[in-house]
């Protein structure tokens, strides 16, 4: 009667000690599968935008060509607002060429969409102020390209300004913008 017993209580776990290594982790692996699975049933991953995506566009050509023009007509219905390209500024050893676009603001206003202006400034290696002669050459442009656009009927909704620029270069950027 003084026999050692081997009897364990029943366990009724999924995961046992007593099991080969090999079966807990299969089971181990079949169980978190299945908590993950569950997860994703209780926490989808479904983004909703707060209101409708707008659609815009933006006119990036400095020709205004009969096609441009077939596609504005054509298409603007479906855009919430439009952005054309009204002036660029490149850098040519190191001096500031402008160029302007013969923007059809006609057509902008027949389309009935609000409008905003884009102002293309390319890569530049100077310094940054508000006050020297870059400085006053951007802002001048800027002025002029809204002063352009209501001259022609159109209330612009924005100026956008594309400055091609490293984000190292930002800090100077914001110079410009604030004057």
């Amino acid at each position: 009667c003084g026999a050692v017993s081997s009897w364990r209580p029943y366990s009724p776990a999924f995961i046992r000690f007593d099991m080969p290594a090999s079966m807990r982790f299969n089971r181990l692996l079949i169980a978190m599968t299945a908590a993950a699975l569950a997860m994703c049933q209780v926490y989808p991953r479904t983004i909703r935008a707060a209101e409708p995506i707008r659609h815009e566009v933006y006119v990036w050509q400095r020709v205004w060509t009969e096609p441009v023009r077939q596609a504005i007509q054509t298409h603007h219905v479906a855009f919430a607002s439009i952005v054309p390209l009204c002036a660029q500024v490149d850098w040519v050893r190191g001096e500031a060429q402008v160029t302007r676009v013969a923007v059809d603001f006609g057509l902008l206003r027949e389309t009935k969409r609000p409008v905003g202006l884009a102002l293309r400034i390319g890569p530049y290696a100077g310094g940054y102020s508000g006050t020297d002669k870059t400085g006053l050459l951007l802002t001048g442009l800027a002025k002029s390209v809204v002063a352009g656009a209501q001259r022609n009927g159109i209330v612009p909704r924005e100026l956008q300004i594309d400055f091609d620029c490293a984000s190292s270069k930002l800090d100077g950027y914001r110079v410009w913008v604030n004057a």
